[in-house]
């Protein structure tokens, strides 16, 4: 409609646009780039079309509260479908709900074994499926919070900046210590076990849970998991994260080495990550 809105002002030759939004059927955005001088006069605009994907259809993902549940717990799983969706069809094998529509349903499991998970996200142009082969892993040992198998373990990381904030503070059980690495991204750090565990859960405080701003949260992680050190699976990206504290679920698995890497380490262009504490959460094989 012509009306325009202020993205931001900067004196580098690069300005970064954090979660630009888009309307629902918005195709194209049009950026204005104004100069300004000290005397505060302003140039002419000059405006460039940037063309976006067709995102019409729904994405669909999901989150589970826990992947390791006891028999009779109550499972919570959120949506994190687009926000183009408009239904919800879930799945649930072996619950005592086998379907909801429901946007974040809660369910319950009687019986120990393993079970699957899937969503479908719909709306007017089409839909979108997203499912897990044995997300749900149902155990009489997994009643309540799923044990801390991390604190004080082995780490290693692909740098840091001195001894005082060397990859060993992230997993202290404390949230006064940090492990902090400076230079372009990624930056990661890797948790050695001691053993093989079924591992379902890292919890992360990121540098607002530390008293710092929480502009240092991090933004974009991922989790990955492996058995011998050297062949990692990845277990689950994190995108557009701003919270001081986070608890990532994923598929139960057996894993020895738990590695995560930031790819982008704060709100902004600031390059250093800051993780006050890394958990790993699991249970004996």
């Amino acid at each position: 409609d012509g009306s325009k809105s202020f993205q931001g002002a900067t004196t580098a030759k690069a300005h970064y646009i954090h979660a630009l939004s888009r309307e629902e059927r918005e195709k194209t955005s049009t950026f204005e780039v104004i100069a300004v001088n000290n005397m505060q006069q302003r140039s002419q605009g000059t405006t460039v079309v940037m063309e976006w994907p067709n995102n019409s259809l729904p994405k669909a993902n999901m989150k589970a509260s826990k992947t390791f549940v006891a028999p009779g717990e109550v499972v919570e799983f959120t949506s994190l479908c687009s926000p183009n969706t408009t239904g919800y069809e879930w799945s649930f094998e072996g619950a005592d709900h086998a379907a909801a529509t429901e946007q974040n349903p809660k369910v319950t499991y009687a019986k120990e074994g393993v079970y699957n998970v899937s969503l479908v996200a719909k709306n007017e142009e089409g839909t979108a499926e997203y499912k897990v082969d044995g997300l749900i892993v149902v155990r009489s040992d997994a009643s309540g919070d799923i044990p801390v198998i991390s604190e004080g373990k082995s780490t290693t990381a692909s740098g840091y900046v001195n001894e005082n904030e060397a990859p060993r503070f992230a997993v202290d059980g404390k949230t006064e210590t940090k492990w902090c690495a400076t230079g372009s991204a990624p930056h990661d750090i890797t948790i050695d076990l001691g053993e093989t565990k079924m591992v379902s859960e890292v919890y992360m405080a990121h540098a607002e849970k530390g008293n710092e701003s929480p502009d240092m949260n991090t933004s974009w992680y991922t989790i990955e998991t492996s058995v011998d050190g050297k062949s990692f699976e990845h277990a689950l990206e994190v995108k557009n994260n701003a919270a001081a504290e986070t608890l990532d679920t994923f598929k139960p698995r057996e894993a020895r080495y738990v590695k995560v890497t930031v790819m982008k380490p704060t709100q902004g262009s600031d390059t250093a990550v800051r993780i006050y504490e890394i958990q790993v959460h699991g249970l004996n094989k």
